[in-house]
């Protein structure tokens, strides 16, 4: 946590800002399937083209409580968080990045077809055309995860699983070693 905490001090010039952005992590580690040390590296991967801790995770949380609702895991996530940071850096989408989407296992076409308002050839237009953009893809996200969205409430859905708890577990575990290892000094030592 403390190296991660320090590669976003460089990413967002600010100490505090990663300091604030890693409790939030903690925090939001309780509620999702995922591990808060996948999590970490999407928030840091996200960060470095967004330049916002809390827009990240914003972004992360979104695009999770999609996998989560389709059943997916970290793997899809870790995976998911690439491409979007790729497309980012290049500005728009390829065909073979929103595949990927696909390949994870969300209806990235219906997906985008609710948020373009566009069908066939137009939306196949529109991707081949570089009109999928991050915030494009970012904005369709958030609408999913939006009460009445397809993938509303999926984190509260996962309440209770194997997966969720076992995940939950972990990162109750390690947050707590590493705040023993932290504040007994022993770090120091």
């Amino acid at each position: 946590m403390e190296t991660a905490e320090v590669g976003l001090t460089t990413l967002l010039g600010s100490a505090e800002e990663a300091s604030a952005t890693i409790a939030r992590l903690k925090i939001e580690a309780a509620r999702t399937p995922f591990e808060l040390p996948g999590l970490t590296q999407a928030t840091q991967l996200l960060t470095s083209v967004t330049k916002d801790g809390d827009k990240s995770i914003d972004i992360l949380l979104d695009v999770g409580e999609g996998l989560a609702a389709m059943g997916k895991g970290q793997p899809e996530l870790d995976r998911i968080i690439v491409n979007l940071q790729q497309i980012a850096a290049v500005g728009k989408a390829a065909t073979i990045d929103i595949k990927q989407f696909a390949f994870a296992g969300l209806p990235i076409y219906e997906m985008l077809s609710e948020t373009t308002g566009k069908t066939g050839e137009a939306l196949g237009d529109l991707i081949e055309g570089g009109g999928v953009t991050f915030e494009l893809l970012t904005k369709m996200f958030d609408e999913a995860n939006d009460a009445g969205g397809r993938f509303h409430n999926a984190f509260v859905n996962q309440a209770g699983t194997f997966n969720q708890a076992s995940s939950n577990m972990k990162d109750a575990f390690g947050i707590m070693m590493s705040d023993i290892v932290t504040k007994s000094g022993l770090f120091q030592f």
